[in-house]
């Protein structure tokens, strides 16, 4: 098991400062880190899918039981996205410290205080939106392997890791703007709870996430945790409750008309960790400070991180999608 914070390669006190502002202003990569979800990959890497088969056979006083011949699954194969940034320090800007006439490095301390939470948002947003394509590749994001259309890959036929909201409500949608579905809506979630083994945090979007903890006050199963700061989570029934920006989890996915009506969202139930639904990563964050530039009269800060999704174990996670909050 591993966390962002082992796996950096990070060798100063400004870089340090930078990754611990990203997992501050992050409900999801503080979720992450807290459940050790980071696992250590190659650039092109394999991985491969945990089946779980188990029998459950019996055997008389001196008998044996009977052996079941097993072959390994073929590996899935996948490869690290790569994001990151940069700040470019001219050698002018290096005399007017000399000279007295500008402090640089609180300057640059104060560029990254604002880069690390924008940078971490737009992280987190690849990790659920990303294609998985393009030039250079987007991470495949959490919205991509469960489109709810494809088979999770490794999994048998048929496997899609998501479930439909509307099942279990009337119309092409659950609408939780109706109060009259809240009680409905909270049946179903201890349904799709139990898809999950042992569920680590359900994911929502700050609308549903408000919305979701209204219900849960109202029907007095709201209560609190905390996080690795020592901030306060709310908890569905002692689940904690992940909140994020709508950019990251968005509210205009389609519903299930003919025609979608671009009006619904999705929540993930999460059980992460190594060998589970877990982070892939070579880099954890890779932060270099103020190295001099070949071919540029400037020194640069510089900072990346390698990665992309993985889902090993089948029910480690599942998406909900088609629940309306607005």
């Amino acid at each position: 098991m591993a966390q962002l914070t082992q796996l950096s390669t990070i060798d100063s006190e400004r870089g340090r400062a930078f990754l611990a502002a990203m997992l501050e202003r992050r409900p999801y990569l503080r979720f992450l880190e807290e459940n050790s979800a980071f696992e250590e990959q190659g650039t092109e890497f394999l991985y491969y899918i945990i089946a779980g088969k188990a029998r459950l056979q019996r055997r008389a006083l001196g008998g044996e039981y009977d052996p079941e011949d097993r072959t390994p699954s073929a590996p899935e194969t996948g490869r690290l996205a790569f994001v990151g940034d940069s700040i470019d320090v001219d050698r002018s800007h290096r005399e007017d410290e000399r000279r007295g006439l500008l402090d640089i490095d609180r300057w640059i301390d104060k560029e990254l205080t604002k880069a690390a939470p924008v940078f971490a948002k737009l992280l987190v947003q690849d990790l659920f939106q990303g294609s998985g394509a393009g030039t250079p590749r987007q991470i495949t994001g959490l919205s991509t392997i469960l489109d709810g259309t494809t088979d999770v890959p490794g999994f048998e036929t048929g496997f899609k890791g998501t479930l439909d909201a509307a099942d279990y409500a009337s119309g092409n949608s659950f609408d939780l703007t109706d109060d009259a579905n809240w009680d409905p809506f909270i049946e179903a979630l201890e349904l799709w709870l139990a898809e999950v083994d042992d569920p680590r945090g359900i994911v929502v979007n700050r609308v549903l996430g408000a919305r979701l903890t209204s219900i849960a006050r109202n029907r007095h199963m709201l209560g609190e945790g905390r996080d690795l700061f020592g901030r306060p989570v709310p908890t569905f029934n002692g689940v904690p409750i992940i909140r994020e920006d709508t950019s990251i989890i968005p509210n205009d996915e389609p519903d299930n008309a003919s025609t979608p009506a671009k009006n619904t969202t999705s929540l993930y139930i999460e059980s992460p960790g190594e060998g589970r639904r877990a982070v892939v990563t070579n880099s954890g964050l890779q932060f270099d400070d103020l190295e001099v530039l070949e071919k540029k009269e400037s020194e640069r800060v510089k900072w990346e991180v390698r990665a992309d999704n993985v889902i090993e174990e089948r029910d480690s996670i599942r998406r909900v999608r088609n629940i309306r909050v607005v």
